[in-house]
């Protein structure tokens, strides 16, 4: 993981948020093993491959997609993913859940692709793994 943190680190301009470190470094075992799909099948996939990636290499791959081009705005000017931001995982249909690495939002961000904007959807990386785990658990 060390020489993924750097890359992350490079490739943002930012240092990685401790409490981030902490979590994928001690990824929550109920997380690992949540399926999405309701029916219980893997054709969903796990959790931790989707909401919120437990692998270091995924969210590396995620945050150099998201960097790779800029996208349209509603409002006509194009839209940069945003330096600070870290993609730490997706929803499957084109929307990402982030952390912003400047500190100004301590929680988790939901980033909507359609109105091309952030939403804090919770105060903590904790509270965001609580509603994972409340959202997903059968």
């Amino acid at each position: 993981m060390p020489n993924t943190l750097h890359e992350l680190q490079t490739l943002t301009g930012f240092d990685i948020r401790p409490d981030y470190v902490e979590l994928v470094s001690n990824f929550p075992s109920q997380l690992m093993n949540i399926q999405r799909a309701d029916d219980g099948s893997e054709a969903e996939g796990r959790v931790n491959t989707v909401e919120l990636l437990s692998d270091p290499t995924d969210v590396l791959d995620i945050n150099q997609e998201v960097r790779s081009s800029s996208i349209p705005h509603p409002d006509g000017h194009e839209f940069f993913w945003p330096d600070q931001v870290l993609a730490i995982g997706e929803n499957g249909e084109g929307d990402y859940y982030a952390i912003d690495l400047a500190g100004e939002y301590p929680g988790v961000l939901f980033f909507d692709h359609q109105l091309v904007e952030f939403e804090e959807i919770t105060d903590s990386l904790d509270e965001y793994v609580e509603l994972l785990q409340e959202s997903f658990a059968a």
